[in-house]
């Protein structure tokens, strides 16, 4: 509902824009418009990508704590008093997935420049871990 206030602010501005334009013309009163509009975008937009990078960053943090928990889990799984224990194991398998659907979210929700090259192509460090891992296996089956 728009209330008298607004209502009357938006007629003022209405009746003004009409008697700049008639008094310098038309065409500068929507110049002026027109780079006002503009201006207001580019703030409106830095300030959602200022939300949106607020909003990433806390669910980093979120998704930091969820791995702490899993790894905290893991350990108390290992305790000899725990060992097998399928609640925890359940547990564990939560957090996992848990942890995964952060995973997800961050990846779908990023705006983070891609690396160069086309996103279907290797980066230098995964060829290189595939080369020494090629190099590793060649070693022990040729043998």
């Amino acid at each position: 509902m728009i209330s008298r206030t607004n209502l009357a602010v938006f007629l003022l501005i209405v009746f003004n824009l009409i008697l700049l334009g008639a008094v310098f013309g038309f065409v500068y009163v929507l110049l002026g418009v027109s780079v006002f509009a503009n201006i207001g975008a580019l703030l409106f937009i830095k300030h959602m990508f200022g939300n949106q990078h607020e909003i990433l960053n806390d669910v980093e943090d979120v998704h930091k704590r969820v791995e702490s928990f899993r790894r905290h889990l893991e350990s108390l799984h290992e305790l000899e008093t725990y060992y097998g224990d399928e609640t925890l194991q359940r547990l564990i398998m939560h957090a996992r997935a848990l942890n995964n659907d952060f995973v997800d979210f961050q990846e779908r929700h990023s705006y983070a420049e891609a690396e160069e090259g086309d996103p279907g192509e290797e980066n230098d460090e995964d060829a290189d871990a595939d080369d020494a891992e090629e190099e590793k296996e060649g070693k022990t089956s040729g043998v």
